[in-house]
């Protein structure tokens, strides 16, 4: 939900019993004057007004993927290969037996993770520093 909880303001937080803070904007990207870019799908809430509302006071452009773009999603291949290590080819004989699968492989994919770094360090898209009006 929107805002998230966390962007809740520092007297709220301290009345609530929670630790307050010295900003009066907590979401707010951490150099004054900066802006956070976000980049998301096109699930429909996350262009919904409130969300854009928020955005826009919080100085964070929301920048969306092109449709049919999933391939731009990280999380896209990660979805990919545990649908074919655990999944494919599988008859599991109950929901206990699913879901103990696709723990197994999430466990063995964090036990070997690093963090993604230097995508595309080649890319023309690094270097922009306009994005196109219209990029689908």
């Amino acid at each position: 939900m929107w805002p998230p909880a966390s962007c809740t303001t520092a007297s709220a937080r301290a009345s609530a019993g929670g630790s307050s803070s010295t900003s009066s904007r907590p979401c707010e990207p951490a150099g004054l004057g900066e802006k956070l870019y976000v980049v998301l799908d096109n699930f429909s809430p996350h262009k919904h007004a409130k969300v854009r509302a928020w955005a826009a006071v919080h100085q964070v452009e929301l920048a969306f993927l092109p449709t049919f773009g999933s391939w731009l999603n990280w999380i896209e291949a990660e979805f990919a290969a545990l649908r074919y290590f655990a999944l494919n080819g599988t008859d599991h004989r109950s929901h206990d037996e699913h879901s103990a699968a696709i723990a197994a492989c999430i466990r063995w994919c964090n036990a070997r993770a690093d963090p993604k770094t230097n995508f595309a360090p080649g890319s023309p898209i690094r270097q922009w520093a306009e994005y196109p009006a219209k990029a689908a």
